[in-house]
């Protein structure tokens, strides 16, 4: 039986437009297809999303603040979604569009090409960091749903390692590893519970079920699968490919749009297991379903539909937020409000950024781009609070992107990368001054800071905007933030561990001999040793009097430093004396500076070998007898050896001197 023409063309069209897209980039390349560690409490960087590049050679820099625009991709050109990889300081590393895979300097890959994903596809990409593995990541790739042999690749990994080609890295031999054939053109990504590993979820074609696969130090294993919600399948033409699909930040919900059914979904997501559970489906009035994104906080969820049919769009764009706190399943249903419509321009992908802004994808069409996004400035904020491209009550106030434009799409990011904070804060050490500062401060009149520590007195709240506070004491710190905007308030808050400070001690101070040395221990694991001699190792020895210092710093990124001073204890053995009893020079002896709490002995003998004198008595020298008879002059050989009992000298062996004295008569 043929099908109508009518209904294949929708997929046909955004498969053209994928085509043309990967075609209009020929100068960077043909579009074929080839047929466990320590953790830390430190304020650690987490930037892996802080560049992106989309659209028609777009991107933006949130290493900035405010962001800005890029315009140094001329390769990457994609109608829809693509994937982008920094690391943990904002540095990028490479970027993706399912197919090519190009590094930091703009250059494919050697073997960065012919991967399995297809740019047609809703989602073609993700990258995932390797769990144990800093320097590798892998890259997920969807093909279309189409028959065979179009659309036969399903869903697929590739690993990147950083480490070859002298750091900007190449695709490995493990290439286009395939794990599931039919898939919905939808993949996210989160961290697992434990912090370490990493959820990759897909949907199988067909099916209700979803595809849960965990990336742990071993690799990918074998999925979890949740049979759960709408059926996802059927003739390629009723679009129930096409749509977006993401997790929350924190791991704890998933939704997705499925576009021929004319709706969404949301469910609970167990990020410690990987089950899902809870389907919450919209009505089927959302015609032409494709967008989703969660605010950062996941009180709210925002959807987008947009025409996908025809050339030019033929009804409006829609955003819709919904309340996820509304309450009863209903209720949140209930609660969906309209906050943009557009007559003109496709509303594509929605996208949460860094600055907890969500950036909107907006083109008219392949043709007719736009040289900006749409932004939702206040995600948090309920209804139109939420300020859609508003500052100020300025409208239009949108993201620019210079001479670049975009598409439908935007990058796809393991979602724990947004799990950011409504403010930030520089320092969490017990009696160091703590820097807060709010991370999107659009919109908001006044702020006012409760620190949650009434022993500080008047201390305890600020109505700075980059305020300061020294916490009393250790321990945790419940600290809420209010802004006020519009005379409506927001409250939020964060939970700020102040930790003790690392107890680094260097001891008592200590006396050591002339010829002998000492070392100073500053205690083991630290995470970073400095010295006042600019060693840098937990331990030194040192042989020169003088006050030594110590910085060590945590797991905590605290510092604490000690000093100790060390004394030399000098001394003065003769060469001659002249034994004539005349009050000087007299007798033969340690002379200068002595202590008790020693072991000594010293020993002389003749030129024959012939033992002279002895004595354990460091007061007690040789007055030039043997036996009460006059020595005759000469040069005799002397030893003495000095064991330390006191506790405030650090010395494990005896100290032995040996030399001659000439004795003169």
């Amino acid at each position: 039986m043929k099908k109508p023409v009518a209904k294949l063309f929708p997929h046909i069209l955004l498969l053209l437009m994928a085509w043309m897209v990967a075609f209009n980039s020929c100068a960077y390349g043909q579009f074929l297809k080839s047929t466990d560690q320590l953790r830390t409490d430190c304020p650690a960087s987490m930037k892996q999303a802080y560049i992106w590049y989309f659209g028609n050679y777009a991107g933006i820099n949130f290493n900035l603040d405010p962001p800005v625009s890029l315009t140094d991709n001329n390769v990457l050109k994609v109608l829809k979604s693509c994937a982008v990889i920094s690391d943990s300081l904002g540095n990028l590393q490479f970027f993706t569009d399912g197919v090519s895979v190009w590094d930091r300097t703009f250059q494919k890959m050697p073997n960065g090409t012919g991967l399995y994903g297809d740019p047609g596809s809703t989602q073609p990409c993700i990258i995932v960091p390797h769990p144990s593995v800093p320097t590798k990541y892998y890259v997920f790739t969807i093909d279309l749903v189409l028959p065979p042999p179009f659309g036969t690749n399903g869903l697929r990994y590739s690993i990147v390692d950083m480490n070859l080609r002298s750091g900007l890295g190449d695709v490995t031999d493990i290439i286009n590893q395939p794990l599931l054939p039919e898939v919905s053109e939808k993949i996210t990504a989160v961290k697992h519970s434990n912090g370490r590993d990493f959820w990759v979820v897909t949907h199988k074609w067909n099916s209700d079920e979803f595809y849960v696969y965990p990336v742990t130090p071993s690799g990918v294993e074998q999925p979890v699968v949740s049979a759960i919600g709408t059926y996802q399948g059927g003739n390629i033409q009723d679009n129930n490919s096409i749509g977006f699909m993401k997790l929350s930040p924190d791991g704890s919900k998933l939704a997705l749009a499925i576009s021929g059914s004319n709706l969404f979904e949301i469910f609970d997501f167990n990020n410690a297991t990987g089950e899902l559970s809870n389907v919450i489906t919209s009505p089927a009035t959302y015609v032409s379903a494709y967008g989703v994104e969660f605010s950062q906080d996941v009180s709210k969820l925002y959807v987008s539909t947009m025409d996908i049919v025809n050339l030019l769009p033929s009804f409006p764009s829609r955003i819709f937020q919904f309340d996820l706190h509304a309450g009863t399943p209903q209720d949140i249903l209930n609660s969906a409000i309209q906050v943009a419509i557009d007559s003109t321009i496709r509303l594509g992908e929605l996208q949460l950024g860094p600055d907890r802004k969500i950036y909107v994808a907006r083109s008219i069409n392949q043709f007719f781009a736009k040289d900006s996004l749409a932004v939702i400035h206040n995600p948090d904020r309920p209804g139109h609070a939420c300020n859609y491209n508003m500052v100020n009550d300025i409208p239009d106030q949108g993201f620019y992107l210079g001479d670049r434009s975009s598409e439908f799409g935007l990058p796809n990011f393991v979602q724990s990368y947004l799990d950011i904070p409504s403010f930030k804060y520089d320092s969490a050490c017990s009696g160091e001054a703590t820097m807060f500062s709010i991370v999107n401060r659009t919109n908001i009149d006044e702020v006012l800071w409760n620190f949650d520590d009434p022993s500080s007195g008047g201390a305890n709240t600020s109505d700075d905007f980059n305020p300061y506070h020294v916490f009393t004491a250790p321990g945790d710190y419940q600290v809420i933030l209010t802004e006020t905007y519009h005379d409506t308030s927001y409250t939020s808050s964060e939970t700020v561990t102040i930790h003790e400070l690392p107890n680094v001690d260097l001891g008592p101070d200590v006396q050591i001999y002339v010829g002998t040395s000492v070392s100073l221990h500053a205690g083991g694991g630290y995470d970073e040793y400095l010295w006042s001699t600019g060693a840098t190792d937990s331990i030194i020895t040192v042989d020169a009097r003088g006050d030594y210092w110590v910085r060590v710093k945590d797991n905590k990124c605290c510092y604490n430093s000690d000093t100790i001073t060390v004394t030399i204890y000098e001394y003065y053995i003769p060469n001659a004396f002249t034994p004539n009893n005349d009050g000087l020079n007299d007798t033969f002896k340690v002379i200068g500076q002595l202590t008790e709490g020693i072991r000594f002995s010293m020993v002389i003998y003749n030129r024959w070998g012939e033992l002279i004198f002895e004595s354990t008595d460091i007061m007690k020298g040789w007055d030039g007898t043997k036996a009460g008879k006059p020595c005759p002059s000469d040069v005799y050989s002397w030893k003495v050896v000095i064991g330390f009992f006191n506790e405030s000298i650090i010395q494990k062996e005896d100290v032995v001197f040996k030399g001659t004295v000439t004795l003169l008569r």
